[in-house]
């Protein structure tokens, strides 16, 4: 009896705690990048390329080297792997911060 009554206790103490969870607050937006289209005169159309900077680059005099990602159409497969990569290695001085071109 002891037994059914501690559980019966656990699980209302537990269901109530759960009811009285408060949200989390609001952080910044999440941003993979800006996105441009470019016109091919030898393909004769606008191809649409994904562009990602490193968080510093506007207020930076540093020049950043730039990896050209192909696929990037498949955003989540290719590009925001790429941008991931890119962002942690850099962040763990595994290699420089870079610009990401997603083509």
């Amino acid at each position: 009896m002891k037994k059914i009554t501690f559980s019966l206790g656990l699980i209302v103490f537990m269901f109530t705690n759960t009811l009285c969870v408060q949200a989390q607050k609001d952080l910044e937006d999440i941003t993979f990048g800006k996105y441009r289209y470019v016109h091919s005169d030898i393909m004769n159309e606008d191809r649409q390329l994904f562009i990602y900077l490193p968080d510093d680059y506007e207020s930076s005099q540093e020049s950043y080297p730039v990896v050209f990602q192909l696929y990037s159409h498949f955003m989540h497969n290719y590009y925001l792997p790429a941008i991931r990569t890119v962002d942690i290695m850099g962040e763990n001085g595994q290699a420089p911060k870079m610009i990401v071109v997603g083509i």
